[in-house]
């Protein structure tokens, strides 16, 4: 019941997507934030 699928569903795609697309936009945030300090 528990066993992991072998693919990766869209769902989980998606969501590694966004992460992804956070922590860029984090970094890019913090970057500009040092930049104009």
């Amino acid at each position: 019941m528990s066993s992991e699928p072998l693919t990766t569903t869209p769902t989980e795609s998606a969501e590694k997507g966004l992460l992804i697309a956070v922590l860029l936009l984090v970094l890019m945030g913090a970057g500009a934030m040092l930049l104009i300090s």
